[in-house]
């Protein structure tokens, strides 16, 4: 399906869409961006044979005990585990690539925070993540955590709004309404 396309990521997979919006600027018309893990301006760090071989080393014995039970008590798959592992492993990569995006100019974009749960400081980085668009929204959302903006019916419906927001702002080239 030919884009332009309206990206929404959450969490970690926030740094995976402005990495996209980075490269590929044309095929993106708008963002939403939840409770995102925020970029770096640090350059790409190095990678080694070495640290990377530990690192697959430990996912895959993570992996394996996840198959032996350990995956039942910390309530997640083999899969999920080996996963998390993976994605922790290239986190400075991924933050670092992110970080190329450094403008949006007036392509819509919503940035949505949890409003519980935050690390000091959390709120003014997701404002300066809104800060990329000259047509952004940051909405802090009251009640909800990290997890619950995916997970709870209300929460989500938030999430959902700010999607359709973002769909109408391209769709009838009018600035984002304030909230």
């Amino acid at each position: 399906m030919p884009g332009p396309y309206v990206l929404a990521g959450h969490s970690f997979g926030g740094l995976y869409v402005m990495r996209y919006a980075s490269q590929y600027p044309d095929e993106v018309a708008g963002m939403v961006l939840i409770d995102s893990t925020t970029p770096s301006t640090n350059p790409v760090p190095p990678t080694t044979e070495g640290s990377d071989s530990l690192l697959k080393h430990f996912s895959a014995l993570i992996s394996a005990t996840a198959r032996l039970g350990l995956g039942r008590v910390l309530g997640a798959t083999a899969m999920e585990m080996a996963s998390f592992i993976d994605e922790f492993a290239v986190a400075g990569r991924s933050a670092s690539e992110a970080g190329d995006l450094t403008s949006l100019d007036a392509k819509p974009l919503i940035v949505l925070t949890a409003e519980q749960g935050n690390a000091p400081g959390w709120i003014e980085k997701q404002a300066a993540i809104a800060a990329l668009s000259t047509n952004s929204r940051h909405n802090v959302v009251p009640g909800a955590t990290h997890q619950s903006l995916v997970d709870n019916p209300t929460h989500a419906a938030v999430v959902n709004q700010a999607i359709v927001d973002v769909l109408e702002a391209i769709r009838t080239g009018a600035p984002l309404a304030t909230q």
